[in-house]
C-alpha cells in the first residue's frame, strides 16, 4: 500500500463525509494518482463514481464504474451501479443488461435482481418478473418490496386472494411502507370490503401523503357510494399535496357538477386543461358535465381548447 495514496483517500473520505464533495474529489484523484494498489484503485474509482452521481453528473460517473471493470471485470458492484445509473437515464435495454451481468457474477444480488424485475414488471414482462421475485424470496422471504410487487401483479391479474397473502406479509414485515397499504386498499375493494379499503388508503395517506392515487382511488369509493362531499374533500386534500395533479382537479370537478356546483366544476376544469389540455378528450364525452355543455362558460372553455 502507498501510504501517500493512503492518506489522501482516508482525507477525501473525511471530507466526504463532511459535505465537501468538490475537496474530496479532488483528494481521491490525489490519491489514485498515487495508488499502485489494485484493490485501493477499485475502491476510489468506486467512491468517485458515487459522488459524481450523487452531484448529478451521470456520465462522468459512468466513466468511472466502468473504469473500475478495466481493473477488475468481476467487480459485481460496479455493474449494480451502471445498471442503476442506465436505469435513471431511462436507458432500460443497458440497464437490464448490466443488472443481468451483475447477478451472473452475484447470484444473490438482491439489489441487482430486484431492480430487474421491477423494470420487467413495467414493461409488462411478468412471467419473467415473477421468477425474478420468487427468487428474492427464496434469498429473503421477508424482502417488503418483494411482496408488495408480487401482491400488486397478482391483484393485476384478479387473483385477488393470492394477491392479499402477498401484501398483508408485505405489511407484517414493514407497516410503513405506503404502496403495500395502498395495493390491500385496491384488493380489499375489489373483494368488497370497502372499509378496510378505505382504512388502508388512509394509513397510506399518512405515510405518504402526496401519493395522488390515494385521493383518486378514495374519491371513486365515496362516488360510488355517492357520497359526493366526501369525494371532494378526499380531492381537496389531494391537491394540497399534489398542486400539479390534473386528474384530482378533473374528478374534483366531476362531483362539484353532480351537486350542481356548477362555479366550482368549472374552475376545476379550467385548472385540469390548463395543466393537461389532452383531457378535453375525456371532458367532451363525459356524462357528469351534463349540466354544463349549455352553459356560456363552458363553451367558451371548449372553444379555446378545442381539438384541431
Amino acid at each position: 500500500m502507498d501510504f501517500k495514496a493512503n492518506n489522501y483517500r482516508i482525507l477525501a473520505e473525511k471530507l466526504y463525509l463532511e459535505g465537501d464533495l468538490n475537496k474530496a474529489v479532488k483528494l481521491y484523484k490525489k490519491s489514485l494518482g498515487k495508488s499502485t494498489d489494485l484493490d485501493e484503485k477499485v475502491l476510489i474509482l468506486f467512491n468517485l463514481g458515487v459522488i459524481y452521481t450523487e452531484i448529478g453528473e451521470l456520465n462522468t460517473a459512468i466513466d468511472y464504474y466502468k473504469s473500475i471493470l478495466e481493473l477488475d471485470v468481476k467487480y459485481y458492484l460496479a455493474y449494480y451501479q451502471l445498471g442503476v445509473l442506465y436505469e435513471d437515464l431511462d436507458r432500460l435495454e443497458e440497464s437490464k443488461s448490466y443488472y443481468m451481468k451483475a447477478i451472473e457474477i452475484s447470484n444473490e444480488d438482491i439489489l441487482s435482481i430486484y431492480n430487474l424485475a421491477n423494470i420487467l414488471d413495467k414493461e409488462g414482462n411478468l412471467e419473467e418478473a415473477i421468477c425474478l421475485y420468487n427468487k428474492i424470496l427464496k434469498i429473503d422471504p421477508g424482502h417488503s418490496y418483494t411482496l408488495n410487487n408480487l401482491g400488486s401483479i397478482y391483484e393485476q391479474r384478479g387473483e385477488f386472494n393470492k394477491a392479499l397473502d402477498f401484501l398483508r406479509n408485505s405489511i407484517e414485515v414493514d407497516a410503513n411502507y405506503y404502496l403495500s397499504h395502498f395495493n390491500i386498499g385496491v384488493v380489499y375493494n375489489a373483494l368488497g370490503y370497502v372499509e378496510k379499503s378505505i382504512d388502508h388508503y388512509n394509513i397510506a395517506k399518512e405515510i405518504k401523503p402526496d401519493y395522488e392515487y390515494i385521493y383518486l382511488n378514495l374519491s371513486a369509493i365515496y362516488i360510488e357510494k355517492k357520497e359526493y362531499q366526501k369525494a371532494i374533500d378526499s380531492l381537496s386534500e389531494g391537491i394540497i399535496y399534489n398542486r400539479d395533479a390534473y386528474d384530482l382537479y378533473y374528478n374534483r370537478a366531476c362531483s362539484y357538477a353532480i351537486i350542481k356546483n356548477i362555479d366550482n366544476a368549472l374552475d376545476d376544469i379550467e385548472t385540469a386543461l390548463r395543466l393537461h389540455p389532452p383531457i378535453i378528450e375525456w371532458l367532451v364525452w363525459d356524462d357528469d358535465f351534463v349540466r354544463l355543455r349549455e352553459k356560456e362558460r363552458y363553451l367558451d372553455i371548449i372553444k379555446n381548447y378545442r381539438l384541431d
